[in-house]
């Protein structure tokens, strides 16, 4: 499971099985959520994160959006 990137004791990751449509995982202190990157970046779960850190999940990935599309295609060579 590749972590692409690390931000405010937030770890993005990926799983190396993973399917479309291209999301991202996240994972701190036992919470973790799956975000959507397209085609909106949308929390489709959660489990554990408070609305306030799923803020700042959301925000992460929007400042982080384009290389988190280039990890999605660097790992899966799609």
């Amino acid at each position: 499971m590749p972590t692409v990137l690390r931000e405010q004791g937030f770890r993005f990751h990926f799983y190396l099985n993973d399917h479309l449509p291209m999301h991202v995982h996240v994972a701190k202190g036992g919470a973790e959520a799956k975000v959507l990157l397209e085609p909106n970046i949308e929390l489709t779960k959660n489990n554990g994160f408070k609305s306030q850190e799923v803020r700042s999940i959301v925000g992460i990935i929007e400042a982080n959006y384009e290389y988190l599309i280039q990890q999605w295609h660097e790992t899966y060579n799609r």
